[in-house]
């Protein structure tokens, strides 16, 4: 009888349990069938951007249909500037502010360069050359060119214009030889170019220089001298007194025109001589 009693009691514990987990299943269901319900997809009228309204220089959404004044927008959706669009499609992004990218990729201006350096060689500045050969009322006519070196360097700071021993090419101005009657030779010249230390050569006009032949006086004065002492000596032989006389007066004629009919000595500057020339007018010398 006892067993009985114990094997119901049994039987119906285990109703009981099977009951309640049955209904505990059943709630299951129905809390999942209600998260899938809240977990699907909202229409696309609820995420879809409002359009927006340019107010006083800000962006205000304008309310969807079906949305209350004010109301915030619905879960889930995004508003972005860059993906709202005015008319015709046009971005309502910001210009970019100045001193951009491409303001600093403009081109640089170029610079301009350094105009050349320039000297003027002042006039009445004075240069001295020495002449490279014998120049000579005997043997060169005016006109004709010669050559010197010059003997002190030009500089306008650290430029050196022209250096020591550059070449100068000058030219003879008079020649004269002198008459047999009198006159004494004389010949003048003065420098025309200068050679500067790039290599070029400029124009340097100078006064002239000038040397006359020794005078012969002296020695003329020697020669009719002689010339009398001679016929002086004849003529006393040939007649006394008298015939000396004579003689010397026909010596010393004859003496005279012995120098008469010579010419004087010439003019010479000899080579190697050195020869100062004074600038007449200011040389403009620019650097390369």
């Amino acid at each position: 009888m006892r067993s009985r009693t114990s094997a119901k009691s049994f039987s119906l514990a285990v109703m009981i349990t099977v009951a309640i987990a049955m209904g505990a299943c059943s709630s299951g269901q129905t809390s999942q069938q209600q998260l899938n319900a809240n977990a699907s997809p909202t229409p696309a009228a609820d995420f879809a951007t409002p359009p927006q309204t340019q107010i006083g220089g800000t962006t205000a959404p304008q309310q969807s249909p079906g949305q209350a004044p004010g109301q915030a927008p619905a879960p889930g959706t995004t508003q972005s500037r860059s993906q709202a669009s005015g008319s015709g499609g046009q971005s309502n992004s910001a210009p970019p502010p100045s001193g951009s990218t491409s303001s600093n990729m403009a081109p640089r201006p170029v610079a301009t360069p350094a105009p050349p350096r320039v000297y003027t060689i002042p006039s009445g500045t004075v240069i001295s050359v020495t002449t490279s050969s014998d120049l000579t009322t005997k043997e060169d006519r005016s006109g004709q060119k010669f050559t010197a070196s010059l003997n002190n360097s030009i500089v306008d700071g650290d430029w050196v214009i022209a250096k020591k021993g550059a070449p100068v090419e000058g030219v003879i101005v008079t020649s004269d030889p002198g008459g047999k009657v009198k006159g004494t030779a004389s010949i003048s010249v003065r420098v025309e170019r200068l050679t500067l230390a790039d290599g070029r050569q400029i124009e340097f006009p100078t006064n002239t220089f000038a040397k006359a032949a020794k005078t012969t006086k002296k020695k003329d004065a020697i020669k009719v001298g002689i010339g009398a002492g001679i016929g002086a000596a004849i003529g006393a032989i040939a007649g006394g007194g008298k015939g000396a006389a004579i003689g010397a007066g026909a010596g010393g004629a004859a003496g005279t025109g012995y120098v008469l009919g010579t010419k004087g000595d010439p003019a010479v500057i000899p080579a190697e001589s050195n020869l100062s020339f004074r600038l007449t007018t200011p040389v403009r010398v620019t650097r390369r």
